[in-house]
């Protein structure tokens, strides 16, 4: 797992988040989804405690973000769904 590149990757998105979308390179759309999984796989953390002082990992923050401009959103069953 090398969470580096896939740092590099997201944060020079970022800096053109506004054309990213669902049609943008592979690259990106990998290092955003894979990103993610790596999240939801609890591998890497939004936020970490270090020297006894919690440290958020900006990346990972941007990386969700960004998922949200690449991701199909849609409704999910339950009493509050409209």
């Amino acid at each position: 797992m090398n969470t580096k590149s896939f740092e590099n990757i997201i944060n020079e998105t970022w800096n053109n988040k506004n054309q990213v979308n669902s049609k943008s390179s592979k690259k990106i759309l990998d290092a955003i989804t894979k990103t993610i999984d790596l999240l939801d796989s609890g591998k890497i953390r939004v936020a970490e405690k270090k020297n006894n002082a919690w440290v958020v990992n900006q990346w990972i923050k941007k990386a969700i973000l960004l998922s949200f401009r690449v991701s199909k959103m849609k409704i999910s069953k339950g009493p509050y769904a409209a």
